[in-house]
């Protein structure tokens, strides 16, 4: 350590490792319920900050401008995207293989041609957390 106490860039700064996990890695259905649990939390967070906030917010039914950007999806959410799939119509499937193929316009797949996505129920937690504003102040 330098003489004022603190670390200089030559040191270390060794921190301890966390101990691996003994127990078997979680199952599909434990990551599904574990993922509906945290969405259901950001979900309520954003809708206590709408709440409190609501002239603050940007984001709005019908507002896509998040949207214009392709984004990935985790394993988990692209199973919950899957639990979904069947309840759409064939042309709304149709819709989204084809955009998912389509990078030109660089707007979201699942971005409907009204503006809307079109797999809200399952729309990943990036998507869940836009809008919300990051710092207020006073």
């Amino acid at each position: 350590m330098s003489r004022g106490g603190s670390m200089t860039a030559k040191q270390s700064t060794k921190l301890p490792l966390p101990p691996v996990p003994t127990e078997a890695p979680v199952t599909d259905s434990e990551a599904l319920a574990h993922f509906r649990i945290l969405t259901s939390k950001v979900d309520a967070f954003f809708n206590r900050v709408q709440g409190q906030h609501n002239a603050d917010m940007a984001c709005h039914t019908g507002c896509n401008d998040c949207c214009h950007v392709r984004l990935s999806v985790t394993s988990v959410e692209a199973q919950i995207i899957e639990q979904l799939w069947p309840t759409l119509s064939p042309e709304a499937r149709q819709v989204l293989r084809e955009r998912s193929h389509d990078e030109s316009d660089g707007l979201c797949a699942a971005l409907g041609d009204d503006g809307r996505c079109s797999i809200y129920e399952a729309r990943p937690l990036v998507c869940r957390s836009h809008g919300l504003p990051l710092r207020m102040r006073q």
